[in-house]
């Protein structure tokens, strides 16, 4: 039997392609990027199918155009009958586990119309554990850190 193999997944929205492969990659210093690239898969002629980000994550996360998934806009939910790479990851028994953020809203027919987490559109996808809160409306801690090293 082959023993299954960890995926790590990384999706940065705010960082010029052509500093990862192109023409500035030479001239930027990024160490950590650069030792990953090494031991990794990059796709080097991937572009955004939708602006903004949070409609981008999501076709990127359920393998869907917007016009499919319907999530167009930052804040329109994504209908829970759709499928993402976390929950197929589960069916295989990995574990998908979040650091950062997809900034799902969540879709409203599933809660009370009372549930807080109807009221954000920071929510994680459904499928991932969070492990690295990072909502910038309600992470305190991860704003306090960044107040106190300045920014």
């Amino acid at each position: 039997m082959v023993e299954a193999k960890n995926v790590l997944v990384i999706i940065i929205d705010q960082l010029r392609a052509d500093c990862v492969e192109g023409a500035l990659a030479s001239h930027v210093d990024l160490p950590n990027i650069d030792a990953l690239k090494k031991d990794a898969v990059t796709f080097a002629s991937h572009f955004s199918v939708v602006n903004p980000c949070g409609p981008s994550r999501a076709s990127i996360l359920t393998g869907r155009y917007s016009m499919n998934h319907r999530s167009v806009r930052n804040g329109a939910p994504l209908a829970s009958g759709i499928s993402n790479i976390a929950l197929e990851a589960r069916k295989k028994n990995y574990e998908p586990l979040l650091f950062g953020y997809t900034d799902t809203s969540l879709d409203p027919r599933d809660f009370h119309p009372n549930d807080p987490d109807l009221k954000t559109d920071e929510n994680a996808l459904p499928g991932f554990r969070e492990i690295l809160e990072m909502r910038w409306r309600g992470s305190y801690p991860w704003r306090a850190d960044l107040l106190a090293k300045g920014y």
